[in-house]
């Protein structure tokens, strides 16, 4: 534990206790406590067993490197104390579950990494068996991270569960009914788990309805009951729905293979893709005939307001006309009208000269108004 610092408890389980911690670099760690001192108490199996499931785990980490599954750090022991630091993740998937169901296209995100760890663990021999939202997480970029492997089965290792109905075998609800209710558990068992994790991010609610029972006739009867089918959406694939259906079948041979899934899950989200191709393309098509309607449209509004315009200026010509027609007379009915020149002219003949002919004019007047005098005839010597 030397390195490990600052201590911040995340939450408790089966199987320990885990705390955030931080490393002389600053990067974080889960460190993972297992005190075996309760189980002893309880006896030397039930301690025997939890010690199994943490060498299990620590074997099974320490020999896995894939970017879906949590990184090891380091194990160890203090006397009854049994610690495992692993990368930290710092949000569970269950965190993001709110009983609303998940876009579809996030749903098929986190399932295709879910398909990727798992194809990976099956083809090292390993099963989880304990898939379940509590075990998924996601890091800093939304992405998945499987971890808790203290269920996780080993071929080759000679590990057979125990039956055990109700507490330390997988969780009712996600675990396949071969775990609870048969001595054996394998690979198929995650794929079950995988189907029950897609049924509650496509619909918003578990296959399994109601309060888990604390019996084991109970717990039989539940796992009877055939989950109701997902609801059409016809923005889901049907394939989608067929995988689904086909991960939760009750016989682990009927369930189809972490390969199967992944290629199955490929083929969905060509079909998406296909899809909103489609659809992107069919809504340019309707915006470029609405934008060429409002064109049209624009078009026809401006040849009938030019059309206006057009018939308003010949209204305004005609107007003119007309009042040029009334306003004009016959030329034979003209008055002449002496121009600004002759005016002109007519005022510097008045100052010179109107004058003189005004005296003269006078002068004859006078002479004509004069009575005339006889002449006087001259008188020889007189």
């Amino acid at each position: 534990l030397a390195g490990l610092s600052h201590p911040r408890f995340c939450g408790e389980g089966g199987f320990g206790k885990v705390y955030e911690c931080r490393d002389d670099e600053g990067l974080r760690w889960a460190l993972k406590l297992l005190d075996l001192r309760p189980a002893l108490r309880r006896g030397p199996e039930r301690a025997a067993d939890l010690r199994g499931g943490f060498v299990r785990e620590v074997s099974a980490l320490a020999g896995l490197n894939h970017r879906r599954i949590v990184r090891y750090g380091a194990h160890g022991e203090l006397g009854e104390l049994l610690f495992l630091a692993m990368e930290y993740v710092p949000r569970r998937l269950t965190e993001a579950l709110h009983g609303e169901p998940w876009a579809i296209d996030r749903a098929l995100e986190v399932l295709a990494q879910l398909a990727d760890a798992l194809a990976y663990l099956h083809a090292r021999k390993a099963a989880h068996r304990d898939l379940k939202p509590d075990n998924l997480g996601l890091d800093e970029h939304a992405q998945l991270k499987v971890f808790d492997f203290g269920l996780v089965a080993l071929r080759g290792h000679g590990f057979v569960a125990r039956r055990s109905t109700m507490h330390g075998f997988g969780t009712p609800g996600y675990a396949a009914p071969e775990q609870l209710f048969l001595d054996r558990s394998d690979i198929e068992a995650d794929i079950y788990a995988f189907g029950a994790l897609a049924y509650e991010l496509l619909t918003g609610r578990p296959h399994l309805e109601g309060q888990v029972p604390t019996t084991l006739p109970a717990l039989q009867a539940w796992y009877a009951g055939r989950p109701p089918p997902l609801p059409r959406d016809p923005d889901r694939p049907p394939r989608l729905d067929w995988l689904v259906e086909c991960c939760l079948r009750d016989a682990p041979d009927q369930r189809p293979t972490a390969p199967q899934v992944q290629e199955a899950l490929e083929s969905v989200s060509e079909w998406r893709a296909a899809a909103r191709l489609h659809a992107e393309q069919t809504e340019a098509v309707r915006a470029a005939e609405a934008r060429s309607t409002q064109l049209r449209d624009d078009q026809a509004r401006l040849e009938a307001r030019n059309a206006s315009l057009q018939e308003a200026l010949r209204a305004t010509e005609r107007g003119i006309a007309a009042q040029r027609a009334q306003t004009r007379r016959p030329t034979s009915a003209r008055r002449w009208m002496p121009g600004p020149w002759m005016l002109r002219v007519a005022a510097l003949l008045s100052r010179r000269w109107f004058p003189r002919m005004l005296a003269t004019s006078s002068a004859h007047l006078v002479a004509a108004e004069a009575p005339q005098r006889p002449a006087m005839l001259a008188i020889p010597g007189g």
